[in-house]
């Protein structure tokens, strides 16, 4: 497994656990009237802008959205044995067919890494132009 998908995932393990220890109910919060409300109706005086955008990062979506980035990682998991056992059978075709697909997914991978740049443990290699 290489650096790239180790950082993605525990930059994901780290954002599912922070948000499943917010969760109180079924971890969706609203903005209402410049106020953030939590899923147990505890209510936050934010600022119109400031609760709208928490509100939008709720632990329910951002629950949702680490299932949908980890699928990607099984992607590629997937992808690389196709690839690996065409290598290994001598199917060229299958083999290339791969590792194309291989490429499209690492280069996802690398822009969705791109959100962590600030990470202490992000290498600038990562960077999609490079």
């Amino acid at each position: 497994m290489d650096d790239l998908v180790v950082f993605l995932r525990a930059r994901l393990d780290e954002e599912d656990r922070l948000a499943a220890a917010c969760v109180t109910a079924d971890g969706s919060w609203q903005a209402r009237d410049g106020d953030l409300v939590t899923d147990d109706g505890t209510r936050f005086s934010l600022g119109e802008a400031l609760a709208g955008h928490v509100a939008r990062h709720d632990p329910a979506q951002t629950i949702r959205g680490v299932a949908a980035r980890r699928s990607l990682l099984v992607l590629r998991e997937s992808i690389q044995l196709r690839m690996d056992q065409a290598a290994a059978g001598d199917d060229g075709a299958a083999y290339s067919l791969a590792r194309a697909e291989l490429r499209v997914v690492h280069f996802a991978l690398r822009l969705d890494a791109a959100t962590y740049s600030a990470h202490p443990d992000y290498r600038r290699g990562w960077a999609p132009g490079r």
